[in-house]
C-alpha cells in the first residue's frame, strides 16, 4: 500500500478517491516523494506555517499533522470534483424503444429514395434484397456497435473506439476525416428539403425565398438539438408515425375508390443481364447502413446491455418493413417498372387522390427532416468527444 493510500485511508476516503489522489499526485519529482512536494508549498494550504523561517509563525504542526490537513484538503477536493463531473455526464434518458427511434433515423428515416432500387433490378429481386441484406451488412455493424458501446458507455462513437484501438493519431485521422464527411453530409439535407418540394411551389419562389427557406430548416434543426436526446427521441416516434401514415392511406383509399391492384406482379423481375448492379446494390446498402451511429449516443442510454438488445432489435424489423411494405403497395398499383425512379412514391400517390399527393409530399419532408435532425444529434455528440479528447484532437 502506497503512502497515499496510508494517508487517504486515515483521512475516512474510499479506494477510489487514493486511486484519483495516486494519479494526480506528481511522481516525476524523484525522492523523497509526493509528500515533500506538496510541504515545500504549504503556504498554500496552512498560512500559519512557514519552511523558510526557523519555526512556525504561529501554530506548531506535527509532520503527521500536517500530512493529516493536507490529504484531509486534498479528499475533499477530489470529492467535490468527482460530485461536480457526475453532475456534468449527461442524463441517461434512452429507453429501449427511444434508442430504437433514433436508430430508425441513423439507417433508413423513411422508404423515400428507394424507388430507384425497384427500377434498377424489378420488384423480386428488391424484396429478395430487403430481407437478405440485412443479415448480411446491417446486422454485422449492429452487433458491432453495441459490442463497443457497451465497453466504453459513453458519447462520441466510432471517435472514442479508433482512439482507443489506435491511439491519438490514428483518431486524429479518423474524427476529422468523420467530421468532414458528415458535415459534407449534413449540407445536402437543406437542398433535398427543398426539392422534395411540388414543383409548381418550387416555381413560384425567387432565389432570397428558397436561401430563407433553407435557413429556416437549419435553425428549425439547431433549435430542436437544443432541447436534448429525449425529446429528439419523443419527436422521432411522432414523425416515424406521421410518414408511414401516408401509404396506409394510400392501401384503403385503393379499395374505396376501386383501384385495381396487382399482385401478381409482385414476383415479375428483370433477367440478371438486364439488371443494373451498382444502382440496386449501392441504393439498398446505403438504405441499410448507419447502425456505427448508435454508438454516438451509448453515454446517454439507461439500462446497458438489455437496453441496448433489445432497442437495435427492434429498429431492424422496423427498417425492412419500411422499405417491403410501400414498395409492395406501390408496385402493385404500378407495376410498370421502368417508372420507378426517385420520388415515385408521391407520383403514385397524386395517380390516386391529389390529397393523398399532398399528404405523401408532406411525409417526405418530414421524413428528411428528422433524419437531419438526428443525423445532427449524432454529430454534435461525436464533435464534443474529439473536443474533450486528448490535445493532438482538440487542435
Amino acid at each position: 500500500m502506497s503512502l497515499l493510500d496510508n494517508l487517504g485511508l486515515q483521512v475516512g476516503m474510499g479506494d477510489e478517491e487514493t486511486d484519483v489522489l495516486n494519479d494526480a499526485a506528481p511522481h516525476n519529482i524523484g525522492p523523497p516523494g509526493p509528500l515533500a512536494f506538496y510541504l515545500a508549498q504549504p503556504p498554500l494550504l496552512f498560512p500559519s506555517y512557514s519552511p523558510t523561517s526557523s519555526r512556525p509563525t504561529s501554530t506548531s504542526y506535527t509532520p503527521d499533522q500536517l500530512a493529516h490537513n493536507m490529504y484531509a484538503e486534498l479528499g475533499s477536493s477530489v470529492r467535490k470534483q468527482q460530485r461536480k463531473s457526475k453532475q456534468s455526464e449527461p442524463r441517461r434518458s434512452l429507453s429501449a424503444l427511444r434508442l430504437a427511434m433514433l436508430a430508425y433515423f441513423f439507417t433508413c428515416g423513411g422508404p423515400f429514395g428507394i424507388e430507384t432500387s425497384v427500377g434498377a433490378a424489378g420488384a423480386l429481386t428488391t424484396f429478395i434484397a430487403f430481407v437478405a441484406i440485412p443479415w448480411v451488412w446491417s446486422v454485422p455493424q449492429a452487433l458491432m456497435s453495441a459490442e463497443l458501446a457497451l465497453m466504453m458507455p459513453q458519447n462520441g462513437g466510432n471517435v472514442l473506439w479508433v482512439r482507443r484501438a489506435f491511439g491519438n493519431f490514428g483518431g486524429w485521422v479518423n474524427a476529422y476525416n468523420f467530421l468532414i464527411c458528415s458535415v459534407a453530409s449534413l449540407s445536402l439535407y437543406p437542398i433535398l428539403f427543398f426539392d422534395y418540394l411540388p414543383t409548381h411551389v418550387q416555381n413560384e419562389l425567387d432565389g432570397w425565398q428558397v436561401v430563407l427557406i433553407k435557413l429556416g430548416f437549419v435553425v428549425l434543426g439547431v433549435g430542436i438539438n437544443l432541447w436534448g436526446i429525449t425529446w429528439i427521441s419523443r419527436l422521432s416516434l411522432a414523425m416515424l408515425l406521421f410518414i408511414v401514415s401516408p401509404f396506409l392511406a394510400e392501401f384503403i383509399a385503393a379499395y374505396a375508390y376501386g383501384t385495381h391492384y396487382h399482385w401478381n406482379k409482385l414476383l415479375e423481375t428483370k433477367n440478371l443481364s438486364e439488371i443494373q448492379w451498382g444502382v440496386f446494390l449501392s441504393t439498398v446498402l446505403w438504405s441499410y447502413g448507419g447502425y456505427d451511429s448508435v454508438g454516438s449516443v451509448a453515454g446517454e442510454v439507461k439500462g446497458g446491455r438489455p437496453t441496448f438488445i433489445k432497442g437495435i432489435s427492434a429498429s431492424l424489423p422496423l427498417a425492412i418493413a419500411n422499405y417491403f411494405a410501400p414498395v409492395a403497395i406501390g408496385y402493385s398499383l404500378h407495376p410498370q417498372v421502368e417508372d420507378w425512379q426517385s420520388g415515385f412514391f408521391t407520383k403514385i400517390a397524386y395517380d390516386e387522390a391529389s390529397w393523398l399527393g399532398i399528404w405523401m409530399v408532406a411525409a417526405s419532408c418530414i421524413a428528411n427532416t428528422g433524419t437531419y435532425i438526428v443525423t445532427m444529434a449524432s454529430l454534435s455528440r461525436v464533435l464534443w468527444a474529439t473536443g474533450v479528447g486528448p490535445s493532438m484532437l482538440r487542435r
